[in-house]
Formats: C-alpha cells, sequence, structure tokens
C-alpha cells in the first residue's frame, strides 16, 4: 500500500478563546547503557556501545582496527574522541565525526512536551507506541538544524529511544540497561595528549585494511553484479531514463484543502467551530541526478548554491499561500445576571487569516526556506515526490466578535481586531507523497491524495492535488 504523510505545524487558535498553558522543562534522564545504530546525514552506518550519565554521554564505535570512544558534553556542545592505543584524543563540536558515523546529537527531553525547552519547534503528537520493549511517545518536530525530524521518546527514560529525519539520517537504542554508569566512563584517561587530529594509526597500509567493512564489500558486489544483471536484462532502461534527466529541473505545484469541526463545553459553557483551509505552494528543484540501475532511478531535489544548478530553475521563485476561516459558536450562562462575574452571554466569532510569500531560490536563511526532492525508482515506474516552503512574508489576520448580552435586552456588541502573523510561524505544510505510479512522459505529472491531517487544533481530511512540470532549458 502506498505511503502517505504531511507535514505541518500548530496555528495558534483564536486569541479570544484559547491560551496555551506553561510547560515543564525536560528533567535529566535515568542512567542508562544500550546498543547505538546510527545512520548519519551522510550516509555513513555504524553500531556500538552508548552510555547515558548524569551530565555526559559516551559512545563507541570502531575506526581504524580499534574500539574508539567518544565523550560528548551536551552542555557544552562539545565531544572528545580517544584514541586507546595512540593515547590520545581530540575534541570537536558535538555532531562531527566519531569514527565510521557522525556523532548524533542527543538529549535529555520531555516526552509529553519536547517543545518546552526551546530547542525544538513545530512539536506535533503522533502517539504512544512501544519500541524495543520501551514504552514511548512518539512526536514529530523541527530541530535547531532545521531538519524534521520523528522521534519516539521513552517515557521512563526521558530520551528519544529512536529518531528518523528527513535527511535521512536515523538513530535507535536497543537492549536497554538501567543503571548508575561509572564517572570514569566520562573522562579522558590520565596521560591522553590533546592532539588535532588522531588520525589513524601510523601504519597507512595497515590502517587501509583495517578500515574495510567486509559486509560493506560484499555488499557492493552483490550490487554491482545485480547492475550487471538488469542492465543486460532491460538494455532500454538507460534511453527511458534520459527524458527524465535532461531539461533544466522541475517545479512542483500543489494545493491542501481542509475542512474539519469540533465542539466541547458544557451546556452552559459550549464551543462549536468549524475551520476551512487552503494552502496553495509552488517549488522549483534545480539540481538533478542521473540514473543508477538497477535500484535508483532519476532524482531532482534543491541545492540551495548559486550556480550549482541550473539558471532556469534558480531563476524560479517559491511561492506559498495561505487562507483560512474559523468560526466558532460559543455560549455562556453563569447562572444568572447578577453577581460579581455573571454572565449569560452568545458570542459569535469569525477569524480570517490570510498570508502569501514569494522568495528565490536561492537565498539566505532570513528569508524562508524551500526543500523538494522528486525521486524516480529504478523500475521506472513509480516516483515519491516531497515539497514545503516557508516564508517570513506577514499574515493579515481579522478577527469579527459579535456578542449578544442576554442579562442586558439581548444588547448585541461588535468588536473587529487586526492583528499580523508571519508566515512562517503558522506551522510547516507541505507534501510527502510516496509511490505514486510514473506515466510515460515528463512533460506533466498530475495527482490526487486524501489524508487525515491536523490544523489549528482541528483533526480533519485534507486533500492534496499536485502537478509536476519539467523546467525547459534556455
Amino acid at each position: 500500500m502506498a505511503a502517505t504523510s504531511v507535514w505541518f505545524g500548530r496555528v495558534s487558535s483564536s486569541a479570544v478563546l484559547i491560551s496555551l498553558a506553561a510547560v515543564a522543562q525536560a528533567q535529566a534522564p535515568v542512567q542508562f547503557s544500550g546498543e547505538i545504530v546510527v545512520r548519519d546525514l551522510d550516509g555513513g552506518t555504524g553500531t556500538g556501545k552508548l552510555y547515558i550519565g548524569a551530565a555526559k554521554q559516551r559512545m563507541e564505535f570502531t575506526a581504524f582496527g580499534e574500539v574508539r570512544p567518544t565523550i560528548v558534553d551536551p552542555p557544552n556542545d562539545t565531544q572528545r574522541t580517544i584514541s586507546p592505543r595512540q593515547r590520545n584524543f581530540m575534541e570537536l563540536p558535538r555532531g562531527e565525526s566519531g569514527g565510521p558515523v557522525r556523532i548524533p546529537r542527543l538529549s535529555p527531553v520531555d516526552p509529553n512536551n519536547p517543545c518546552g525547552t526551546g530547542d525544538f519547534v513545530d512539536c506535533m503528537r503522533l502517539g504512544a507506541e512501544t519500541v524495543n520493549g520501551l514504552a514511548t511517545q512518539k512526536w514529530e518536530y523541527t530541530n535547531t538544524d532545521g531538519e524534521r525530524v520523528t522521534a519516539w521518546i521513552a517515557t521512563q527514560l526521558r530520551f528519544p529511544v529512536k529518531t528518523t529525519a528527513d535527511t535521512g539520517a536515523t538513530n535507535e537504542i536497543r537492549n536497554v540497561v538501567q543503571g548508575p554508569q561509572p564517572a570514569t566512563l566520562f573522562a579522558v584517561p590520565n596521560g591522553f595528549a590533546q592532539v588535532d587530529d588522531i588520525g589513524g594509526s601510523g601504519n597507512a597500509i595497515a590502517d587501509a585494511l583495517a578500515s574495510v567493512n567486509p559486509a560493506l564489500m560484499q555488499q557492493a558486489l552483490a550490487t554491482a553484479k545485480q547492475m550487471d544483471a538488469t542492465n543486460k536484462a532491460d538494455p532500454t532502461r538507460g534511453a527511458r531514463a534520459a527524458p527524465w534527466e535532461a531539461g533544466a529541473g522541475y517545479v512542483v505545484n500543489f494545493t491542501i484543502t481542509m475542512q474539519a469541526t469540533k465542539q466541547n463545553g458544557t451546556p452552559n459553557n459550549s464551543i462549536r467551530s468549524n475551520i476551512s483551509m487552503r494552502y496553495t505552494a509552488s517549488v522549483p528543484m534545480n539540481y538533478g541526478t542521473p540514473a543508477v540501475p538497477p535500484s535508483i532511478g532519476p532524482r531532482w531535489s534543491i541545492l540551495p548554491m548559486a550556480g550549482s544548478g541550473s539558471r532556469q530553475a534558480e531563476a524560479t521563485p517559491v511561492t506559498d499561500s495561505l487562507e483560512w476561516e474559523e468560526q466558532i459558536a460559543r455560549h455562556v450562562d453563569t447562572g444568572g445576571c447578577t453577581g460579581i462575574e455573571y454572565e449569560r452571554a452568545d458570542y459569535a466569532i469569525v477569524a480570517r487569516g490570510r498570508a502569501a510569500g514569494s522568495t528565490p531560490l536561492i537565498k539566505s536563511p532570513t528569508e524562508g526556506y524551500a526543500q523538494a526532492m522528486f525521486a524516480i525508482d529504478g523500475a521506472l515506474t513509480s516516483y515519491n515526490i516531497m515539497a514545503g516552503a516557508g516564508s517570513t512574508a506577514q499574515a493579515d489576520v481579522i478577527t469579527t466578535t459579535r456578542r449578544t448580552d442576554h442579562c442586558l435586552g439581548d444588547r448585541v456588541t461588535n468588536t473587529t481586531q487586526n492583528t499580523k502573523a508571519a508566515l512562517n510561524t503558522l506551522g510547516q505544510l507541505g507534501m510527502d507523497i510516496k509511490d505514486e505510479r510514473l506515466s510515460g512522459s515528463p512533460a506533466g505529472l498530475t495527482g490526487t491524495r486524501n489524508v487525515p491531517i491536523q490544523f489549528n487544533g482541528y483533526q480533519g481530511p485534507a486533500t492534496i492535488q499536485w502537478t509536476i512540470a519539467p523546467i525547459a532549458a534556455r
């Protein structure tokens, strides 16, 4: 079955009615040890040991024929990788290489509110799941690097035991054993010298042989054989892939529409409301890579550096717009018309928002962001399309309130409030469509999917419609 997901963020509800409770700061995690499996954003993979102490972490990966521990100091955002054989260590910013992979930046986090510390934004709860025998809360959020991350946060450990990012990076913790960890695990041994680069063992031939992963070598040989067999079985595949690789890029245009309702409260204090929303965006892709049979087909994505892709695509702006209307009916009856805080009234509230933005594809971070990827499978039969945009444009929000006071002879009072909000603070809206059937020509692809989403506190069905069109080379 085809998999589909939609990006989105929480949009604050009408200020007239809804306020957010203060969030608790994440506490220190329970100390534990376990096994960690990592795939970093560069495609490097590694399996090692993990130790979580009171304030520091230790991860051990094998490199150059020895186990090299990396001591991570999250409060200071540094890490120290140790070579026991050479009796030295090097200090780098957290997240740099610690052997076969970049050291993942993992920290304690509140499983009930990961956005409470300010390290993450646009948090969305996805429910409760069990991962490797641990009860977790599943969340989606954006981290400080701008990656959209899905995280499974262990409720007892208060620590992410599994994460997947839209860059392809993943982390998973297995075989957890809770208990205090010795302080010596988180300190560089006495007598070890600090160096700028611990490098290899000093023997170039031995280092080269030690760095070869036999499993990866076997996998590479198997892939090469499969590629050769695939090309012989389907000699026309290269010619059929060529039209998708040609040209100056592609642009994806998509629209998301949603209507939803909700109701809560008591007969004396009730709220009934509904919302309709429409979001449109257009995102060009300037960077293409050719097919690598049998498993990889032609791909186009965004490379946001001037001159890195086609000039035609880089000259095409990223545009997006969002408009919504929320209608709220509220009834309040405190039980009479006398007293200090009496009220017997009905409210009819309409909040309308509108925002639009247009930014260059090659832009500074202060101008917003865009991401997109159009990936065709190796068999040239299906494709995945992902796209999203967020600009710094301002939204105009107009809220009108009609109050009927039944304690004053049904007297009617009308008020209007005009506010502004940055478009990129209204949440992330985008598309992530997988396994869509590929037509025979790149002249234009279209599609429609119905998906459930959340928007502005509402949950309901939404429809995504999209078109992918080639950008002609000039």
